[in-house]
């Protein structure tokens, strides 16, 4: 027990002398804030600045929100979110009583970007909406921006065309990247699967809970959920009936599914899917004389905004 002791001993001697003699890892700094937009990177222009100040005005006097556009050149070597977190604490955006104040951190050498949200924001400007933002609104623009500012290279490299040519198309290279951003489709596969499969999940979640499938007797709704935008089905089954049945039976279904909509057998596969599901019910939960229909048994048609 002694050399036990002793062993252990020496070894918070050795902890100790090593915390004494490591450093503590610097501490990040902060630009001051000086507005509503904080542009530390350099990245707009005087009047972008101004008319994004405006804006920002406008939102807070409707609202009475306060969101802040911050550009940094540099993240320090900390995580976007770890920094973000951080200087949104220095700052203190929102007011103290409702700390409603949002933070848009764009790093573009890290090509990073971000949204941080006050507690008292977060039940509505969730991280699955905020994602959704930046994939959809603010991520198209910087690419548009960047693919025109490209243009001009080679341009300028390889030939001995006049400036003014070079500059009308880059223009034109800025419009049409701006279209084609804004379709859909190709809006769509430029969003990584990572971001896709998550915003799935919670839509799947939302309208689980928006057609009242959490409330019937024994807790067995059953939504069978497809997205075709984002080539992604989910079976969600309330936990009455998800207790009871191994996940890799779901699985079988979303199997069964998603092979008939890739040969693009789409009513048969939900219908295999209904059965499937049906059985799986009246296994656990068989059906009994007294027993009614709690929730109507329907299609949902939503397009990509959730509109029905």
């Amino acid at each position: 027990m002694a050399s036990t002791l002793r062993r252990k001993g020496g070894t918070l001697a050795c902890l100790t002398l090593l915390l004494w003699l490591t450093p503590a890892s610097a501490e990040p700094t902060f630009p001051p804030l000086t507005g509503r937009v904080v542009d530390d990177a350099q990245l707009l222009g005087a009047g972008d600045k101004e008319q994004l100040t405006a804006d920002l005005k406008a939102l807070e006097n409707k609202s009475s929100n306060q969101l802040v556009v911050v550009t940094l050149p540099s993240l320090q070597g900390y995580s976007i979110e770890d920094y973000g977190y951080q200087l949104g604490r220095h700052w203190g955006i929102g007011t103290k009583q409702l700390n409603n104040g949002v933070l848009l951190i764009v790093a573009p050498n890290e090509h990073k970007v971000r949204i941080e949200v006050g507690r008292g924001l977060e039940p509505t400007l969730t991280d699955a909406l905020s994602k959704i933002i930046i994939e959809n609104s603010i991520l198209p623009k910087f690419r548009t921006a960047l693919l025109a500012l490209a243009v001009p290279i080679p341009l300028i490299l390889l030939t001995n065309w006049p400036v003014e040519y070079i500059y009308l198309l880059q223009l034109a290279a800025f419009f049409l990247a701006s279209v084609l951003f804004q379709w859909p489709p190709l809006r769509f596969a430029l969003v990584p699967k990572s971001v896709k499969h998550p915003r799935s999940h919670q839509r799947a979640v939302e309208q689980f809970l928006a057609q009242n499938l959490h409330t019937t007797k024994s807790r067995t709704g059953v939504l069978i959920y497809v997205s075709f935008a984002e080539r992604y089905a989910e079976v969600i089954a309330d936990k009455g009936i998800y207790r009871k049945v191994e996940s890799s039976v779901w699985e079988d279904v979303i199997a069964e599914l998603t092979s008939h909509l890739a040969r693009g057998t789409h009513t048969h596969g939900f219908v295999k899917a209904i059965e499937m599901c049906g059985k799986i019910l009246a296994e656990h939960f068989p059906p009994g004389h007294y027993d009614k229909d709690e929730l109507p048994n329907h299609l949902i048609v939503l397009d990509v905004y959730g509109a029905r």
